[in-house]
C-alpha cells in the first residue's frame, strides 16, 4: 500500500484581508417556536466525548456515539470523518470509506478526508476510486507523490493526470444574501446590520470568509455557520437550502477535471463568489442572482455569469442546474487557454 505526506499549512492568512461575515442566513429562533433539540455546541461537545472513546480502545461504543451525532446534524463533515476513523481502526474497510466519502461530500475540498478515502479504495482494490480521491487530496493541497507512484504500480492512471494537478484551485466562498436581508420582510426579519454584509470591498473583491462553514484550518468539518439549530418554518428551510447551493457548487467542482477545490486560501487561485438577489416563497422555489469567480493574484473579477436555478427545494433541479453552470466554467477556462 502506498504512503502519504500530509503538508500542514498552518494558521490560515488573510492575504487580502478580506472581510469575515460573521452570520449565513442564521436567524434566530421565532418567538413561540420550540428550542432546538440539541445546540451546536452541545452536538460538538458529544462528538468530541465520542472521539475520546475511540481513542482509548472503546472502538464500538465511540462509533455509536458518533453515529448519534451524523443522525442529529448529517451535514457535520468531521462526525462522517471520525467515524471512518473508528471504521478504518476496525478494519471495515467499506464502511470506512463510505464514512469519508460522505466527509468529503458534506464539505468539498476535505483534503485529509479525501486521503483516508484513497486509503480504504486502495484497500479494496478499488484503484479507480483510489486514484479519483487521489487527485482530490492533491488538489486540496496535500502531498499525494508517493500514492500516485503506488498506484502507478498496480494500474493505468489516466494520461492527463499530471495535467489535472495542475487545474486552478478554487475557494468556495460564502453566500452573498445582503440583498435578502435588505429586503424587510418577515422571513428575515430585515436584520441587515445583525446578519453582516456579503458583499465586495472597496476593491471589487468578495467579501468571504474562505473558512465559513469549515471550522477553520486546524479543525475542518465543524459546523456550518447557523447549522445544528432547527430555526423556524421559512427562514430555516431557506437557510438549509441556501447552504446546499453552496456545497452543491463546491461538489460539482471537485467532480470537474478543470478545477481542484481547496480550503486554504494560500492554496486558491479562484475565490467562487455567490450573490443571491431573490428566492421564492413557495415550491418550486426558484434563486437568482450571478456566480462570479474573483482571481486572487489580480484581485480581479475574471468571471460573471447571471444565476437562474429552477427550484432549490428539488435535490435533483439543484444538482442539474449547478452541474450546468459548472459546466459554463469549464467552457470560459478552456477559452482562456485558446
Amino acid at each position: 500500500m502506498p504512503t502519504f505526506r500530509t503538508r500542514h499549512s498552518g494558521v490560515l492568512v488573510l492575504v487580502l484581508s478580506l472581510l469575515v461575515i460573521t452570520a449565513l442566513l442564521a436567524p434566530p429562533p421565532v418567538r413561540g417556536t420550540a428550542a432546538p433539540q440539541q445546540s451546536q455546541n452541545e452536538l460538538l461537545e458529544q462528538l468530541q466525548k465520542a472521539i475520546e472513546k475511540v481513542q482509548d480502545g472503546d472502538l464500538e461504543e465511540g462509533l455509536a456515539e458518533i453515529q448519534k451525532v451524523i443522525e442529529a446534524e448529517p451535514r457535520l463533515a468531521a462526525a462522517h470523518f471520525y467515524a471512518g476513523q473508528a471504521s478504518a481502526q476496525m478494519r471495515r474497510w467499506q464502511q470506512a470509506y463510505d464514512y469519508f466519502v460522505a466527509a468529503t461530500e458534506q464539505l468539498p475540498g476535505y483534503g485529509i478526508a479525501h486521503v483516508q478515502a484513497c486509503r480504504m479504495a486502495y484497500n479494496l482494490r478499488d484503484f479507480d476510486g483510489a486514484y479519483q480521491h487521489a487527485m482530490r487530496a492533491a488538489q486540496a493541497g496535500i502531498d499525494m507523490t508517493d500514492a500516485f507512484a503506488g498506484l502507478e504500480a498496480v494500474t493505468n492512471l489516466p494520461e492527463d493526470w499530471q495535467q489535472r494537478l495542475e487545474a486552478p484551485r478554487v475557494l468556495i466562498g460564502n453566500i452573498d444574501t445582503e440583498a435578502l436581508v435588505a429586503q424587510g420582510s418577515s422571513t428575515f426579519g430585515g436584520r441587515q446590520a445583525e446578519q453582516g454584509n456579503a458583499g465586495a470591498d472597496q476593491r471589487g473583491v468578495p467579501v468571504v470568509d474562505p473558512f465559513a462553514g469549515m471550522g477553520g484550518g486546524d479543525n475542518p468539518g465543524a459546523f456550518p455557520l447557523g447549522l445544528g439549530t432547527s430555526g423556524a418554518g421559512l427562514a430555516a428551510a431557506l437557510q438549509a437550502e441556501i447552504h446546499e447551493v453552496r456545497r452543491r457548487f463546491g461538489e460539482e467542482l471537485v467532480r470537474s477535471e478543470a478545477f481542484g477545490v481547496v480550503s486554504d486560501q494560500e492554496l486558491a487561485n479562484l475565490v467562487l463568489y455567490i450573490k443571491v438577489d431573490d428566492i421564492g416563497e413557495d415550491v418550486p422555489r426558484p434563486l437568482t442572482g450571478f456566480v462570479k469567480l474573483f482571481d486572487l493574484s489580480s484581485e480581479e473579477e475574471v468571471y460573471s455569469r447571471p444565476l437562474e436555478l429552477r427550484n432549490i427545494s428539488s435535490v435533483s433541479d439543484l444538482r442539474n442546474d449547478i452541474a450546468r453552470y459548472v459546466g459554463y466554467m469549464e467552457e470560459w477556462l478552456r477559452e482562456q487557454r485558446r
